[in-house]
């Protein structure tokens, strides 16, 4: 079981060869890292697409794409659906599971770049997508990509265990309670989405 890097700076910039992000199984990717995906590696929407048109996709399944001589784009299948109603998860956590176990075996090792899969546009616990990642990541090294623009590391030490971090309350620059989802810990690395402030459960408070 390997625990999760956490890098700063640009997922489609990694200097990892093997980029892994999430897809729904309609064959869409109009929004979100997908869509940067789509953008900046057409191969990777081309194969995704005919795998669609060919076979349908299946939850859990993984298409990997040759992108150049430097990048290999795997698209997992991680939902079934998507849309924008911020009461749904449309990530389906089984789902990623199988994705990680079919990255680990054919990974080979190496070290696999990924965004907050699962834990944005698809509404998605990170505290519960990170946990299957680590499980499951037994040879491969998970690397987590949060984008400059958004986040900031916190910049000092919180003793804490996982039970206070599942804890965490999340206040906005306007002193309201939002999602948990403007947090990401993992060991004593915490980050930050900018203009946020957290508030843990023995009253000690994490500014971005």
């Amino acid at each position: 079981m390997a625990s999760i890097t956490y890098r700063i700076g640009d997922l489609l910039r990694a200097k990892e060869i093997l980029i892994l992000h999430g897809c729904n199984a309609r064959g869409k990717m109009k929004s979100g890292i997908a869509r940067q995906i789509r953008a900046q590696f057409p191969a990777a929407y081309r194969d995704y697409l005919q795998a669609f048109e060919t076979d349908g996709l299946r939850l859990g399944q993984c298409i990997w794409s040759l992108c150049d001589e430097r990048v290999i784009i795997i698209s997992g299948i991680t939902q079934a659906n998507y849309g924008r109603d911020p009461t749904v998860v449309y990530a389906d956590y089984n789902a990623i599971a199988e994705v990680m176990r079919a990255v680990e075996e054919d990974a080979e090792g190496r070290a696999v770049a990924m965004p907050l899969i699962g834990a944005g546009l698809a509404n998605g616990d990170w505290r519960i997508i990170s946990r299957i990642i680590e499980r499951e990541s037994k040879t491969f090294q998970p690397v987590v990509y949060l984008h400059d623009a958004e986040w900031v590391p916190f910049e000092g030490r919180v003793e804490h265990t996982d039970d206070a971090i599942t804890k965490l309350r999340t206040i906005d620059g306007d002193g309201r309670e939002v999602a948990t989802k403007h947090v990401v810990a993992g060991g004593q690395a915490i980050f930050l989405r900018k203009g946020c402030r957290i508030l843990t459960t023995s009253g000690m408070e994490l500014r971005a």
